[in-house]
């Protein structure tokens, strides 16, 4: 009986973190590109602060902003929109996925920016912007290949942060994972 509690918990917590990481880098990643490759240089420094906000703030926190968000959509329309609280593999996903997304999103993307920014300056973008390939070429090409070890091991960060702030996340949703257990 123990095994299969531990069994069930860990299954839940693995669902919400495995949507979180691919929520996470399925928008991190060409946000991160699109920061340093086209981006406006006057936009740059306020979505990078936006982001190392997004990376330093508690899971908790969101969690607390999205139930009292869902509260109040709830009160003006007369009806629940999304579940604040409990277990279900369907609207109960939605807030506990987006507050374990938010840290590792903003991490991915600022580590892809930062890879990305340096790729650029590199001796074999600089020949293939003299050969005259298009932009998007050159980052098909030269940049996405040589920044993907970078990223992949961003990606096992992201993991680690998710991780971290699940625990917590579990807790204060209810939700039936490792966080429930202890």
């Amino acid at each position: 009986v123990l095994w299969t509690l531990a069994a069930e918990a860990a299954f839940n917590s693995a669902v919400l973190v495995s949507l979180a990481v691919c929520l996470a880098a399925t928008a991190g990643i060409p946000m991160g590109l699109w920061l340093a490759l086209w981006s406006p240089r006057w936009l740059r420094a306020p979505l990078e602060s936006v982001v190392s906000i997004g990376i330093t703030a508690p899971a908790f926190f969101f969690v607390f902003v999205l139930q009292l968000g869902a509260i109040g959509l709830a009160e003006r329309t007369a009806r629940t929109v999304l579940p604040v609280f409990g277990y279900g593999l369907d609207g109960h996903l939605v807030i506990p996925v987006l507050a374990l997304t938010l840290a590792p999103f903003a991490f991915i993307a600022r580590s892809v920016a930062l890879f990305a920014s340096e790729a650029m300056d590199r001796d074999y973008i600089r020949t293939a912007r003299a050969k005259g390939l298009p932009e998007v070429a050159i980052a098909g090409r030269h940049l996405l290949p040589n920044i993907l070890g970078s990223t992949g091991e961003t990606l096992l960060g992201a993991v680690r942060l998710t991780l971290g702030a699940v625990v917590i996340v579990e807790y204060v949703l209810v939700w039936p994972g490792l966080g429930l257990l202890g």
